[in-house]
């Protein structure tokens, strides 16, 4: 079986005629290492690949994927299944599943992935349950998706040509509301709350993780609260020095779903003062085109100085990196003119750029920068979307996906414990850290430039 990642989800992919005897119903233990280092939401498990399994074979693979996924508080699902199996499920043990059914993967990324999809479309449904639809409308209005019910067979398999997510009924979605979620969309981080901004809220939350995000990246921070009047003194101060560590990165907080009439003209003016952004609604904050001001700041940063670790495993790192990008571009790409400097690229939107922090036993971060005219050969094998803008992104946030597992790898060889931040990529912005020191590399093909590469603390 294997495994891949496509943003938050790890999807297992077994092939081929499965039987409990012949073949194994677990992944290999270096591969559950990659699970639990990465930010993952769910384990899916995608039956598109096999031709055959016996009965056997998956009960005994969904007890096991299940188990690592309550391991690491995951999700666990499968997907890519046909009409048969469905319809098997549904009339023996759909009323006691305790996991999802999705029937492709791009149905299960809408509900499970926290990178969310393209939401600029609706997304179709179809379903005659209006208890089921409620439900459903509920679990992808949470993540910022629009819905669109069609009444009729017909009318769904029209839209189907019309729109890129449709949602049958040949699914089985088994879950819960959570009183908070994370997820990304774009270049914003939403922290989702069912409830209020208070000293319950501040307790639980992980500064460490928000650090993270800033460090790759990151720019806007959005609080989305369901509750109405979703703050009190306790969260107001909580967001306040939040603001206020974050803008030292450049980093904007803003809050949505609050009722500025219901809380005082004092705490108002104290979260304004803090340049804290406050809207009504979700779709307020993304028409907002003044936030598009922030994306073109370049901020003095406290600088991070170099480690004996960026020079222990720079060989290692600039090897993963070039193993995998030398058969794409069919050509040896060799690593050129490696020096310790700041990060100073000319042209550099002229480059699609991916960071990862890896944290832990190893403090290291890495920005890595392909050349827009060298990634459409590149990307094509990994996206059919014939938008190539978006197809290229796609494409890329897989290969840079590939290079972090391979990197990862190393760690986990030498039994150290490292994980991996979310990935943060950069089509049309600038990189926002210019003062930290690090390792800065060029990466060449057929003597010309196809990338770059920047490895710091």
């Amino acid at each position: 079986m294997k495994v891949t990642f496509e943003g938050s989800l790890a999807i297992v992919r077994p092939f081929g005629f499965l039987e409990v005897n012949i073949t194994p119903s677990s992944i290999k233990k270096a591969e559950v290492e990659q699970i639990c280092a990465r930010q993952i939401s769910a384990i899916l498990l995608s039956l598109k690949n096999v031709t055959f399994f016996s009965p056997l074979w998956l009960n005994s693979t969904c007890e096991h994927l299940s188990s690592i996924a309550k391991q690491i508080g995951a999700e666990f699902a499968v997907c890519d299944y046909d009409d048969t199996f469905y319809e098997l499920v549904a009339k023996t043990s759909k009323n006691i599943l305790r996991f999802s059914l999705f029937e492709n993967e791009k149905v299960a990324t809408l509900f499970l992935n926290d990178t969310l999809a393209d939401s600029s479309e609706a997304i179709v449904i179809y379903n005659k349950n209006e208890q089921y639809k409620d439900y459903i409308n509920s679990l992808l209005e949470q993540k910022c998706y629009k819905c669109k019910f069609v009444k009729s067979v017909e009318e769904f398999n029209a839209a189907k040509q019309a729109y890129k997510y449709t949602i049958s009924t040949l699914n089985h979605i088994v879950l819960g509301k959570k009183e908070f979620s994370t997820f990304v969309r774009g270049d914003v981080v939403i922290y989702k709350t069912a409830g209020l901004i208070d000293s319950s809220f501040v307790q639980k939350f992980d500064y460490k993780f928000h650090e993270r995000l800033q460090k790759v990246g990151f720019k806007f921070f959005v609080f989305w609260s369901d509750s109405v009047g979703a703050l009190n003194t306790i969260g107001a101060s909580f967001l306040i020095k939040l603001s206020e560590l974050s803008q030292k990165s450049g980093a904007i907080v803003a809050i949505c779903g609050l009722n500025e009439g219901n809380i005082s003209e004092t705490l108002a003016s104290n979260l304004k003062a803090a340049k804290i952004l406050l809207y009504k609604k979700m779709d307020d904050f993304f028409k907002d085109d003044s936030t598009l001001y922030f994306k073109k700041r370049l901020i003095d940063i406290e600088p991070t100085k170099m480690n004996k670790n960026l020079v222990e495993f720079l060989p290692l790192v600039i090897s993963s990196v070039t193993d995998v990008l030398s058969p794409l571009i069919e050509s040896e790409i060799l690593c050129l003119d490696a020096k310790i400097s700041n990060f100073n690229v000319e042209g550099e939107n002229d480059y699609l750029r991916a960071c990862v922090l890896f944290y832990g036993d190893v403090q290291m971060r890495i920005l890595l920068g392909v050349k827009k005219d060298k990634l459409g050969k590149i990307c094509s094998i990994f996206s059919d979307n014939g938008d190539l803008e978006c197809g290229c992104l796609s494409g890329f946030s897989q290969i840079f996906s590939i290079i972090a597992s391979k990197i990862l790898d190393i760690f986990i060889e030498r039994n150290l414990k490292v994980k991996l931040s979310n990935f943060k990529f950069f089509e049309n912005e600038m990189f926002f850290d210019r003062a930290s020191s690090g390792i800065f590399a060029t990466l060449n093909a057929k003597e010309s430039q196809t990338g770059v590469i920047f490895i710091s603390k």
